[in-house]
């Protein structure tokens, strides 16, 4: 596939993340948006937990991985989808294999892109599969780490010169990086960390928070909305898809606090729940962006592995 240039969507003002040059231009050139999409979704060409595309009578791939690593130029041999297969939690080496699919030729323009970030993810301390798992969905969201034509502090992995800066007093080693370009991947790695320690503030662990929602692709989705939306505006998003799921059952104050994420994290575990639960964010995520990164939106959905 073949992502066009421009896009040109608007950004949201509340947002954070930039989407990166194969996502989307921006004519105002400002830095306070978020993420690219394109037009590449398909609703019914299934994926695998990891947003790779499968092909199969049963609608699972046959359990057969069938994406080329992008980084490597070689096919990948088949592998067993982890979480379809097995019911097992998505794991730190299946995710460093191979980019999602539907991301697969920004990263066969960044050799080495990918497993060079989901490594230092890997390397983060005590870090956990969801919070991994969310990092590497969100990383090939903004687009590797192909920098932000229209940004004019060359935001690069969805990081702005906004988050940079506000990194600097929780990552040691970012004195006199002027840029988000600039970054190394264990540094955009660390700071992907200390943002959710930030939007999570108000939830006990901070980015541990991720882990206790219990379900890999909810925390994704949820963790994906807060860096795209920003933490006030992400926040506003989720207790409005909460709403349409239970109407009344949170306020919808833009703050992230134990009872927002509680009521998230119990619609997220219960199978009834949690369809409805995406269905829904991603309907308010599509109406705030007018339609567009309708990719991004749906990826999100995770439509056959809820």
């Amino acid at each position: 596939m073949r992502f066009s240039i421009p896009f040109a969507p608007a950004r949201s003002p509340d947002g954070e993340g930039s989407g990166g040059a194969f996502t989307y231009t921006d004519s105002a050139g400002s830095d306070d948006g978020g993420g690219g999409g394109g037009s590449h979704y398909n609703p019914d060409q299934p994926r695998d937990w990891h947003g790779r595309w499968t092909a199969g009578p049963d609608e699972r791939g046959g359990g057969r991985n069938l994406l080329d690593a992008a980084d490597s130029g070689g096919a990948s041999a088949p592998q067993p989808m982890i979480w379809l297969e097995t019911g097992g939690q998505p794991n730190l080496l299946d995710q460093a294999a191979a980019a999602p699919a539907w991301k697969a030729e920004v990263f066969a323009n960044q050799p080495g892109a990918w497993r060079g970030f989901t490594g230092a993810v890997a390397g983060l301390p005590e870090v956990g599969d969801a919070e991994a798992f969310s990092y590497g969905e969100i990383f090939a969201a903004e687009g590797g780490i192909a920098v932000d034509p229209t940004s004019r502090y060359k935001t690069s992995s969805g990081i702005t010169i906004g988050t940079l800066r506000d990194a600097m007093a929780g990552v040691p080693g970012l004195e006199g990086i002027a840029t988000p370009n600039l970054l190394t991947l264990p540094q955009r790695a660390a700071i992907y960390r200390d943002y959710f320690d930030r939007a999570l503030r108000g939830v006990d662990g901070g980015h541990r928070a991720l882990e206790a929602i219990g379900n890999p692709f909810a925390a994704s989705a949820l963790a994906d909305t807060l860096f795209r939306f920003g933490p006030k505006g992400g926040t506003e998003m989720i207790q409005r898809a909460l709403d349409q799921v239970m109407p009344g059952v949170v306020g919808l104050d833009g703050r992230m606090g134990p009872g927002t994420f509680g009521v998230y994290r119990e619609f997220a575990t219960n199978p009834a729940t949690r369809g409805q639960l995406l269905d829904a964010l991603q309907r308010i995520r599509s109406k705030k962006l007018d339609g567009l990164e309708e990719d991004r939106n749906q990826h999100f959905r995770y439509l056959r592995q809820r």
